[in-house]
């Protein structure tokens, strides 16, 4: 889980799910604006929806029944989305393009 950038509090996981989808986020125990890094674990998450698409786009040409392909869908995506909380790093200064 990441740490504040300006008081060092760890911060929760529902917290931290949150600012993923926001743009910034105070935080919950100083009460500064925290805004997500820019950095290299978003692509792995691009990267694996993407093999989702791609696996989805080849599900005619595979051998694989609908109902094992919906339960390997399901379970991937739910691992992705509890894990990307993990992947979130915070700072003090907003994101510059």
């Amino acid at each position: 889980m990441p740490h504040c950038d300006n008081c060092g509090a760890k911060w929760t996981w529902s917290d931290t799910f949150k600012i993923a989808f926001s743009p910034k986020r105070k935080c919950p125990n100083c009460e500064n604006m925290q805004y997500p890094t820019t950095n290299a674990n978003a692509k792995k998450y691009y990267a694996a929806c993407a093999f989702l698409f791609a696996v989805g786009i080849l599900l005619p040409y595979l051998d694989i029944p609908l109902n094992m392909f919906t339960l390997f869908v399901t379970l991937y995506s739910c691992s992705l989305i509890i894990a990307l909380p993990y992947t979130i790093q915070l700072s003090n200064q907003p994101k510059t393009l």
